[in-house]
């Protein structure tokens, strides 16, 4: 079949886009180069950013050291956190993760960090035969588990009417832990999120034909499933109750080739949860700007 070709939203663009959001600049009101401050002007801005600018950048960022003093996981604790999972004492792997806390880890930082690239390995080491189905298994729902009881204590109690996302696994794709942690993400920036995991082209266009979504998020691990995913996408377009529907790919494929994007016809890739919730926000935006958003409006009338 023809690719459908795509602009590609990138992480920049959602970075600045998200900076605008917050009022951390504002667009430039003329091109004429400014006069020398006074020096009562630089004193009046040298207070605004002792006063405002820092203590609001200190909030936002409470949970960030300096990199220097910022603690690290590596290929060690991964595979300390992996053999855990798998093993017969179930409350090792919670002791663990408060371990890591109490080590000065962030939630976000952990959930990045840890819990994602050890569902990863788990999945090579069944690939290498080196563990059977299942142990994966296991270790996938105890690793959901501490993501379903530590990702609650940052989540946002309120969604706005038109952040409403549907994220799926690639058709017939059986592991979906990396979801979990991108619905994690956007829901704690107040996205109502919606999963379907490893089921079939029809049954992701009736979801997106039944209810209307902002965003849908289609996640991909093999290669072999580019051409699926490609008529996932068409298909969904053409059958979404929101006709401005945005679509972000995301999955070990994208993140070695974010090209591939272009060619299955999505919106934006992202290579991480943070960045997939940013680049949620700013197709969000785009819809509303367009008024294509409005739709959801028109539905509830």
């Amino acid at each position: 079949m023809a690719f459908k070709s795509a602009a590609i939203v990138t992480e920049a663009d959602a970075l600045v886009a998200y900076a605008r959001q917050c009022d951390f600049f504002q667009p430039a009101i003329s091109d004429r180069p400014l006069p020398p401050a006074a020096p009562e002007n630089r004193k009046n801005l040298n207070k605004l950013i002792v006063a405002e600018i820092v203590p609001r950048l200190k909030t936002m960022h409470h949970n960030l050291a300096p990199a220097d003093q910022r603690p690290t996981i590596g290929a060690l604790e991964i595979t300390e956190f992996g053999a855990l999972a798998v093993g017969n004492d179930e409350a090792s792997v919670f002791a663990y993760f408060e371990k890591m806390r109490a080590l000065g880890h962030s939630l976000d930082s952990l959930f990045l960090d840890l819990l994602a690239p050890t569902a990863r390995r788990l999945g090579e080491l069944w690939e290498e035969d080196a563990c059977d189905f299942i142990d994966v298994t296991l270790g996938l729902a105890r690793l959901q588990e501490v993501l379903r009881i530590f990702g609650c204590a940052e989540a946002s109690t309120s969604c706005e009417r038109r952040q409403r996302a549907l994220i799926a696994t690639a058709p017939n794709e059986a592991h979906g832990f990396g979801i979990e942690i991108v619905a994690n993400f956007m829901r704690a920036a107040s996205w109502d999120v919606a999963l379907l995991k490893g089921v079939s082209i029809e049954e992701n266009v009736e979801a997106v034909a039944r209810d209307w979504y902002a965003i849908f998020g289609v996640a991909l691990a093999a290669e072999a499933g580019l051409e699926t995913v490609a008529q996932l996408i068409c298909a969904a377009r053409r059958a979404s109750r929101n006709r401005f529907i945005a679509v972000i790919v995301g999955g070990r494929v994208f993140a070695s080739n974010p090209q591939l994007a272009i060619q299955v016809g999505a919106d934006a890739t992202a290579p991480d949860a943070p960045t997939a919730t940013l680049l949620a926000k700013k197709l969000l935006m785009q819809q509303i700007a367009t008024g294509g958003a409005a739709s959801i409006e028109d539905d509830s009338a």
